[in-house]
């Protein structure tokens, strides 16, 4: 089979981001199907190259990234500049291409979900959608943009939805709210990330001395955050936190990661005074297992929006394969899974000081964090192990490539 994949966002394969996009291309790549995925140039080194081509057999998958606007996170006009170079520029290069298949893309952005539903249409082949967020509904909630600037997404997303010929939502609530939206169940499949076990397979088992000595963390209670720094992961939060415990003594926050509000957080600890907490540039993701394995409690916080259950954050799976009890402050499935489940302790969203309290509790030997740890980590690689959702996704592409009609959607038990 011949696919076309549009997805604007796909990461470079430097292991720091997660794997599935990757993966996915090779699972049906080995199955013989024949892949050319459309991008851009947003998130890689000035010395990567713009293509790539990996061959299985038969099977193969092409990437070809496009050029696009820089600094997309420095204001409105940019993120759209961006949206718009990829979209144009991938549109036209489609245009070119032999007929295909199936169409397969990811959104967000929409853009890219608008190119891949023409391109469908002019071919007459299915269109496969997977969904990572939901546009404009969440940026309108967490008051990233106005709703009157929101409002012409609307339209297009409904289209989106509507007309693709099958949805893989990464998350039940991004399901749950397309269902209220009009869509039938049975054209929504629930296939998350994952949990990537693999990651953590060929760790030495000194590794966590190893990587205590090379952070200077000795006997001290860690805990970490790597990941994206940015609203809505509520990274202030920590520093409040960080700044109540810090005449604890042996506890300690590490962060690691990008992000626009990495320098006010920095900012914030520097004026509070705070020596219990470090801030790391991104490391690359087989380092990030290092210091997963290496860390006490691994910590998750969201900024409060009233559609905070579309949420499943890659980070919540990466603690899972770790096997890291999980700390924070939040609300919606992720929080009641781990309440529900004792993998953790979850407060409040924004509450710093009770995210302060049971860390230091922690710290104090009254959780039985070990137990907590097995408890999660069994959980990942029984409801969501990576492999088999990468297995029925392909599965699913493959179903919806022949033609067959789907009478019963996809869906972990969580």
């Amino acid at each position: 089979m011949k696919i076309l994949s549009y997805r604007q966002f796909f990461t470079s394969d430097d292991g720091v981001n997660n794997r599935q996009p990757r993966e996915l291309l090779n699972e049906l790549a080995r199955r013989g199907h024949q892949i050319i995925v459309l991008s851009d140039d947003y998130k890689i080194n000035a010395d990567e190259p713009l293509s790539e081509y990996h061959q299985f057999g038969r099977g193969y998958w092409h990437l070809k990234r496009f050029k696009t606007a820089k600094n997309m996170r420095a204001s409105l006009k940019n993120r759209l500049k961006t949206y718009g170079y990829y979209s144009g520029k991938a549109l036209l290069y489609g245009l070119t291409l032999p007929k295909p298949d199936l169409i397969y893309t990811s959104i967000q952005p929409l853009f890219a979900g608008l190119d891949a539903l023409m391109l469908a249409q002019i071919h007459h082949v299915p269109l496969v959608m997977e969904i990572r967020d939901l546009w404009p509904d969440d940026l309108v909630a967490r008051k990233v943009i106005s709703l009157k600037a929101g409002l012409p997404m609307y339209p297009m997303a409904t289209l989106l939805y509507k007309k693709s010929t099958h949805i893989i939502s990464v998350t039940p609530g991004i399901k749950r709210e397309l269902l209220k939206k009009g869509l039938s169940d049975e054209k929504i499949d629930v296939l998350p990330v994952g949990c990537d076990k693999a990651l953590f397979a060929s760790l030495p088992k000194d590794i966590r001395a190893k990587t205590r000595q090379k952070y200077g963390w000795g006997d001290d209670f860690v805990a970490i955050y790597p990941g994206t720094h940015t609203e809505a992961t509520a990274i202030d939060v920590v520093v409040k936190a960080a700044n109540i415990l810090k005449e604890t003594p042996n506890v300690r926050f590490a962060l690691f990661g990008a992000g626009q509000c990495k320098a006010g957080a920095m900012e914030l600890a520097k004026n509070m005074g705070l020596k219990n907490i470090e801030f790391h540039d991104p490391v690359p993701k087989s380092e990030v297992a290092a210091i997963m394995k290496s860390a006490d409690i691994g910590l998750l916080n969201l900024q409060k929006s009233p559609i905070i259950h579309i949420f499943f954050e890659n980070k919540f799976m990466d603690y899972m394969a770790a096997g890291l009890p999980v700390f924070g402050s939040m609300e919606g499935e992720q929080a009641d899974i781990i309440k529900k489940y004792n993998f953790g302790k979850i407060v409040p969203t924004g509450d710093f000081a009770s995210l302060a309290e049971v860390i230091k509790n922690a710290a104090a030997g009254e959780y039985d964090l070990k137990d907590m740890g097995q408890r999660i980590k069994e959980y990942g690689e029984t409801r969501l192990n990576m492999e088999e959702m990468l297995r029925l996704y392909a599965d699913r592409i493959e179903q919806i490539g022949r033609g067959e009609k789907i009478t019963k959607a996809y869906e972990p038990n969580l």
